[in-house]
């Protein structure tokens, strides 16, 4: 079998891979210079990895990155066309046709963006009289084992419990975090909390758990308990999404849990693990944001001791079945 040529369609010369098309042909360069990001081309020819390029990409400033994105399409679309001897497309037409792209994009999108406030990386406390619970998920792909951590703290940042375990016959990530969201809830169960706040950095479950919110997946019989649950167990239970810096106590947790015994989980009851300790630290400098900077943890922060007396007694090593 004749492999097809695999030289550019546009120089006719090099070995035609993603870095030659849209970084370091002849042809592709006048199109950069004509868009007025030479510069960013320089840079970027310098990366022989596709993350390296992304990486960098991703450091522009938002405008800067749609713009090129666009322009990186319409080039894709101009070797198609090259491909059916459909004849070249002037470098100024397809800047234009990026330029043009990328307004409509922020008339529909980037307004919208643009007026939200910038969302905040800290964790935040929950009201007063509320318990807020970070849970997360492990799971490394071709396994099928899974760990998750929780962490519950009141509204001064004193941390009430941790709690991490690890679970066989877990096939991907989203299951990774329903074993850790039922996790979350057995802590507030035997912790004896009413009004709780879980509070998750996948926005898939988050959304998946609101209560009204129908589910057609694979795990629609796991959801359904959860949400039954939340509703019968608890007077007040909001499900709520943050990013991953805002979870980092919780995702440390989720790391611990690879070290206990599958289905018996670890629960600290009298001191945070040290590695967690180091990040709930940090959460000093944003209490003084929410008027609570009275509160100066220790290095390895102590159990809450209101809550210490509900801890009696042995966790189920079983969540969800």
């Amino acid at each position: 079998m004749e492999l097809e040529d695999t030289r550019c369609l546009f120089c006719n010369r090099n070995t035609e891979d993603g870095g030659h098309l849209f970084i370091r042909c002849k042809a592709v360069k006048e199109v950069w210079r004509a868009l007025g990001k030479e510069g960013v081309r320089m840079a970027m020819q310098n990366f022989d990895a596709v993350g390296d390029v992304m990486d960098h990409l991703w450091s522009l400033p938002m405008e800067d990155r749609v713009q090129i994105l666009y322009f990186w399409w319409e080039w894709w679309n101009e070797r198609n066309r090259l491909r059916k001897n459909e004849g070249r497309t002037r470098p100024e037409e397809i800047v234009h046709r990026a330029r043009t792209a990328t307004t409509e994009y922020w008339d529909i999108v980037g307004k919208q963006n643009h007026s939200k406030p910038k969302e905040k990386t800290q964790w935040r406390p929950p009201e007063v009289d509320v318990l807020k619970f970070n849970f997360d998920g492990a799971f490394v792909p071709g396994g099928n084992q899974s760990a998750w951590g929780v962490i519950a703290r009141d509204h001064t940042g004193d941390v009430v419990a941790c709690m991490a375990g690890k679970c066989e016959h877990i096939n991907d990530a989203f299951a990774a975090e329903l074993q850790a969201a039922a996790g979350a809830m057995e802590l507030a169960t035997h912790l004896g909390a009413i009004r709780i706040c879980l509070e998750t950095d996948s926005q898939l479950l988050q959304s998946a758990l609101l209560p009204k919110e129908p589910s057609f997946s694979a795990y629609a019989s796991v959801l359904d308990d959860l949400k039954t649950q939340m509703s019968l167990w608890f007077s007040k239970c909001d499900v709520m999404a943050c990013r991953r810096e805002a979870n980092a106590a919780a995702h440390e947790l989720a790391k611990l849990g690879y070290e206990c015994n599958v289905n018996e989980p670890t629960l600290w009851d009298v001191n945070v693990p040290p590695s967690v300790a180091g990040l709930i630290v940090k959460f000093t400098r944003v209490l003084a944001s929410f008027g609570l900077d009275r509160w100066v943890p220790p290095l390895v922060p102590p159990i809450s001791p209101m809550w210490r007396t509900h801890l009696a007694g042995p966790i189920s090593a079983t969540f969800m079945g």
